[in-house]
């Protein structure tokens, strides 16, 4: 231990558990007890170790997966680390869906496909969403044969995490995702936490409010009808200070009709009450609420009450305007990404029919903090 402190760690220059174990087997040390420092960490949840399909960082050396849509788990070790599993086209034009989730430990992926040379990137995707730093790639084989899904950490290449891969062939039966952020109105570059649909203007129309880490006003944008949208935070008084918000519920919490937005925040919570012509007021402290802490958050409402909850450092007060009505309290899931599980249905022509996967986050503009 002290050799891992006192000749590796100094020359970190952020020391983290990944700097530890490298530490710990740098070639000059070599501590040893790979498999008891392996299964302490696995206890922890720590899956900094190579993974079962290492080493597959070139062409050459790529694990097989199976096109029928059943996770892989892969993890990114060491820095650096890329990833490559090799799949099959039957035939010319058959189609494929490639896609990572359940990232766990700060991962953050980029899914390519290489051709059957195992150099040429035929397709490549970053970010699955503006939001969603998983990748998602629907891709048509021009030939028969051996092609790879390489995958590699994207940005921070010194960050470790784990994620899961999957390979499906054939089209989705009536489902297809597109990105319209850009043309909706709602692509951002500001560096999303949370967010939630309400109607705070009560036209019938689905709005959204995204907020962002601290320094970055918070976004609320308004239904125009459609298919796009407004950005009217700074006029409708709800962009945050310059706070650090996490997840935001709708809810009438006053029962005066419209529409009021709880807020999450790293710091003191805040509760933005509807005036009713577009424009809120931060009543947190007014209304006992400006608690400390954070974590995600849910509602219940009927057309006369409603309930808000969220969770502070150390205890779980509840927000509630009327008794009746009990109140829930959603926690963050671990992993970001959808959620990987084996939900496939083959079909008799050996493609495969999929369904939609529910994202481990509450809603789907939250962004795992980086």
């Amino acid at each position: 231990l002290w050799e891992v402190m006192d000749v590796y760690i100094p020359t970190a220059a952020n020391i983290s558990l990944e700097d530890f174990w490298d530490g710990w087997f740098a070639p000059a040390i070599n501590n040893g007890f790979l498999a008891e420092m392996q299964s302490t960490f696995g206890a922890l949840t720590c899956d900094f170790f190579a993974d079962a399909h290492e080493g597959d960082g070139t062409a050459g050396t790529a694990s097989i997966i199976s096109a029928n849509g059943v996770p892989q788990l892969h993890s990114f070790y060491a820095a650096g680390d890329a990833d490559f599993a090799r799949f099959t086209s039957p035939a010319p034009g058959s189609p494929f869906i490639l896609e990572t989730g359940s990232l766990f430990g700060d991962a953050n992926t980029t899914l390519s496909v290489i051709d059957q040379n195992g150099t040429t990137v035929l397709a490549t995707n970053d970010n699955r969403s503006a939001f969603d730093e998983s990748s998602l790639l629907q891709w048509t084989a021009p030939a028969a044969g051996n092609y790879y899904a390489r995958l590699m950490h994207a940005a921070d290449l010194g960050v470790y995490g784990t994620y899961n891969l999957r390979v499906i062939q054939g089209a989705p039966s009536g489902i297809a995702w597109t990105d319209v952020a850009n043309a909706a109105g709602v692509a951002s570059t500001r560096p999303g936490r949370g967010g939630a649909w309400g109607d705070f203007n009560g036209d019938g129309l689905p709005d959204l409010y995204a907020t962002n880490a601290s320094g970055n006003a918070w976004e609320l944008y308004r239904n125009n009808g459609g298919g796009t949208f407004t950005e009217v935070a700074v006029a409708a008084g709800v962009t945050g200070n310059g706070s650090t918000g996490e997840q935001a519920v709708w809810g009438d919490y006053d029962n005066d009709g419209d529409a009021d937005l709880a807020v999450a925040v790293i710091g003191t919570n805040i509760l933005y009450r509807n005036n009713g012509n577009s424009t809120f007021t931060n009543v947190a402290a007014a209304a006992g609420v400006a608690t400390a802490g954070w974590t995600s958050s849910s509602a219940r409402s009927t057309t006369t009450t409603s309930s808000i909850a969220t969770t502070a450092t150390g205890r779980s007060p509840t927000w509630r305007p009327r008794p009746a009505l009990a109140a829930r309290v959603k926690t963050r899931s671990a992993a970001s990404g959808p959620t990987m599980t084996s939900t496939t249905t083959p079909t008799s022509s050996s493609t495969t029919t999929v369904r939609p996967i529910a994202s481990s986050r509450t809603t789907a503009t939250a962004r795992s903090p980086r």
